[in-house]
This record gives C-alpha cells, structure tokens and sequence, in this order.
C-alpha cells in the first residue's frame, strides 16, 4: 500500500476512534446512583433516623441505571430494595424486615413535593417492630430525591400504613385517605346507604367510647352506636350536634317558638315550634329528613352574612354563590362540636 493512501487511512481510523470515545465515556457515565434503606438494630438513632422499637435506617448506594425522571428513579430504587431477599446485607450487619415480602412497584406518580407509590404483592414481617421499619424502608427509600417531602405508598390500593396496623383490609372497613380515618361495620354502611359525603362529610376521628357510648365524628354529624335502638338503620343514630352548638343561643329571637300552621311554602312542626320552609324544607325531606336532622329548632337567620337554620342534628345553610346542587348545605357542626370538646 502506498504511503501517503496508509497515512490517510490510518488517520481515518484515528478519527474514528476518537469521535467514539466520548461516547463511550458518556454511556459510561449515565448510570445513576441512588439509595435505598436498611435498618441498624438497637442503634437507636445515633447512625441515621431513628425508627421502630430503637434503630436506625442507614443509606445504601445503589445503581440504579440511567432512570430519568423521578418517577423513573423512585421505581428503580424501590425495585433495588425489593429485590434483596437475604435477612442481613451482605456483610454489613444491616438488616431488611422485607427480605421475606413480595412487592412490586405498580406505578408512580409525583405532584410537587408528594410522590404517591401504588405497589402490588404482599407483606411478610417478622413481628410488630418490623412494622414500622419496613413503612421506613419504603417511605426513606422514596422520598430521598430532591424536591420530595412527603409520600403516599399504597399495597393493593390501601396504604401501608393501614394494611400493616390492619385497618381498611376488610370488605366491612374504608380508608379515607382524605383525612387519614377509617370507617367500618354499621357505621359504613349507614354512611354509604343515608347520606355519604354530602350529608356527612369525610370522618374525622375513628371509632371512640364517650359516655360509654361508641361514637365517631364526621365533618357534619356525630354517628353513635345504641344496639337495638334502630335495626333497619344498623342501630346508628346521629348525635344531637344542633342542640349542642345551640344552647348558648336558646333565649334569641330565632330560637324562641312561633305561632303558626301549614301552607304551601311551610311546614310547622309542633313538638319544637318552628316553621321550616322553601329550599330548606325541600333539602330537609330529600336529604333524609327527621332521621338525619331532627326537627327544625329556629326559624331561618342571618349568622355571619349566611342565611342558616338549626335543627336538633344540623344547621343547613344557604350559599347562593355556589352551584344549585350545592346551594344548600349541612353546616361542619361534627368538627365544630368535636373541636370544642376534646
């Protein structure tokens, strides 16, 4: 081969070589390191945050491949640590309260600061202080990436949380995430089937004795336990949360009994004196009527720029400014009452 053909030849190969050599080091490079968490038994928070019955969760690097997004990093890292399956890692001490769980990561989303996890599978724990060490592996091993602060990591639509304490994993218990309580048994279904969220609101206490009477606080209504009192309605009847708020109002104008009879616009209920009328009656009988909000104990007012009236279990008022489905609503007494007694 001549010499100056070798020359250019081997500077084509060298040309070559070089522009490949950059993108050698780039594929190189973009694999990415993320962690996932272990726990450090009895270390009682002196190596990382302290969790469980006194330990600690300690950071492993991982790679975790050239994930992109967040979502894309959170499930790469979550798949690292589901697919550890030894009690201790490695030689490290670190133990795993998952290593006998199978999980896998549905899907993930993110929204500003919160990312929301739903996994499939099943927890195998190793006892009640595997509980919370394994919801910290989880959480920790989520929320490392920047920007996040808080999470919501479901397994088979329910969150962890509550599957491990055993809340919301029945058919007769729901978890409402909205407010973080759980809702069961007779009082679920008296919600579902005599007013749900429109009526009642979301819960804002799970179940409690008070007076030695099992109640729970919805956003509107206090529901109480009184067997035998009401079996078509799953012996559930509503506090008496009107009366309450009322009291200290009694001797006002409003309050005080009227004269007066029925007609076309009006109903007057004699055992508490007061007329109900218009969009509020029309509400009162299709919203459940005397069961759900007892009988009428002022005529309609003004209360803080709202026209409202008080029944013995609610206050409805009237918000023109809203859409006509929503116009008319039970006011918050459950959080007002529950607020203002506990």
């Amino acid at each position: 081969m001549p010499m100056k053909r070798r020359v250019m030849l081997l500077g084509a190969i060298l040309s070559l070589v070089l522009t490949l050599i950059p993108l050698s080091m780039s594929a190189s490079a973009a694999p990415t390191e993320a962690k996932f968490y272990l726990v450090a038994i009895g270390d009682n928070g002196h190596s990382g945050p302290a969790i469980g019955c006194g330990d600690s969760l300690i950071a492993v690097t991982t790679d975790i491949g050239s994930a992109g997004t967040t979502e894309a990093k959170i499930s790469a890292a979550l798949g690292k640590l589901f697919a550890i399956h030894d009690q201790y890692y490695g030689e490290s001490g670190l133990y795993d309260a998952l290593h006998n769980s199978t999980l896998h990561v549905d899907s993930v989303s993110v929204n500003g600061s919160k990312a929301t996890v739903n996994l499939s599978g099943s927890f195998n724990l190793g006892g009640v202080c595997d509980d919370p060490r394994a919801i910290g592996q989880i959480e920790s091993t989520v929320t490392q990436f920047s920007g996040l602060s808080s999470s919501s990591v479901y397994l088979n639509g329910t969150l962890i949380e509550d599957v491990l304490s055993g809340k919301g994993t029945g058919p007769d218990i729901r978890f409402f995430p909205e407010t973080g309580h759980s809702v069961g048994h007779g009082f679920l279904k008296y919600w579902e089937n005599f007013g749900g969220l429109a009526t009642f609101g979301y819960p804002i206490t799970e179940e409690m004795q008070e007076n030695g009477t099992t109640v729970q606080y919805f956003q509107r209504a206090r529901f109480e336990w009184h067997p035998g009192a009401a079996p078509q309605r799953y012996d559930v009847l509503l506090g008496l949360l009107g009366d309450i708020i009322a009291a200290p109002m009694m001797n006002q104008q409003p309050f005080q009994r009227v004269n007066a009879s029925n007609d076309v616009n009006c109903t007057f209920y004699q055992p508490t004196g007061h007329r109900l009328c218009f969009g509020f009656r029309d509400y009162w009988q299709s919203h459940g009527g005397l069961a759900i909000f007892g009988y009428p104990i002022s005529e309609e007012f003004q209360e803080n720029g709202v026209t409202v009236q008080y029944f013995e279990r609610q206050r409805l008022e009237y918000h023109p400014e809203n859409s006509p489905q929503w116009q008319v609503e039970g006011g918050l007494l459950g959080t007002q009452v529950y607020n203002q007694t506990h």
